[in-house]
């Protein structure tokens, strides 16, 4: 691989998560081969895709979030890693990375949260904080939010929308918004207009 093969940006545009490996690939703006060969890697004018793997490897959990954590140093490489993410992250590492890329950098809205330095109680300060300023950026006033109006969806339903699987503090499911939110009405940081 003197050449390194081109990326297909039109495919890669479609991935929303990829292998760590991949991304620093990606980030170097040449394709990845079909599976991890350091050699062929390595060939490639980059110099810095060992520079670039240890930066990540480094901070996966924290700056980065990734599926397995606590696999063998050498097994990290394969984590699995959102691509948006790892564009914002890059960025933020002021890294030389291309437009495509850098396009993918713009469509994580949401603030990076250091998940491994944010222990239970304070993710969910944070889920609070998250939830209560999306109310207010959809324009509601947590303190006074309407009742739903029959067949039409309430507050709720808006941030649930803004935030589940946008927000690393909101993964996929949805299970943790419906608790934060719960934990704010009990705490009447939520409170419906009478």
């Amino acid at each position: 691989m003197r050449n390194p093969k081109p990326v297909s940006w039109s495919t890669w545009s479609l991935m929303p998560h990829c292998e760590l490996w991949q991304a620093v690939c990606l980030s170097l703006d040449f394709e990845p081969p079909k599976r991890l060969d350091l050699v062929e890697c390595l060939r490639v004018p980059h110099t810095t895709f060992i520079d670039r793997m240890k930066v990540c490897i480094a901070n996966l959990g924290n700056k980065l979030p990734a599926d397995n954590l606590h696999a063998p140093l050498n097994d990290r490489a394969a984590a699995q890693v959102d691509l948006e993410t790892f564009a914002a992250v890059a960025e933020s590492w002021a890294w030389d990375i291309p437009q495509a890329l850098q396009a993918r950098a713009q469509l994580k809205v949401e603030p990076l949260v250091d998940l491994v330095a944010t222990p239970a109680k304070q993710r969910g300060t944070a889920q609070d904080e998250t939830i209560l300023t999306k109310i207010r950026e959809l324009g509601h006033d947590p303190l006074r939010l309407q009742k739903n109006s029959p067949g039409k969806s309430g507050v709720k339903s808006q941030v649930r929308t803004a935030l589940v699987g946008k927000n690393q503090l909101f993964p996929k499911e949805g299970g943790q918004l419906d608790k934060a939110w719960e934990r704010l009405r009990k705490n009447q940081e939520i409170v419906n207009k009478d």
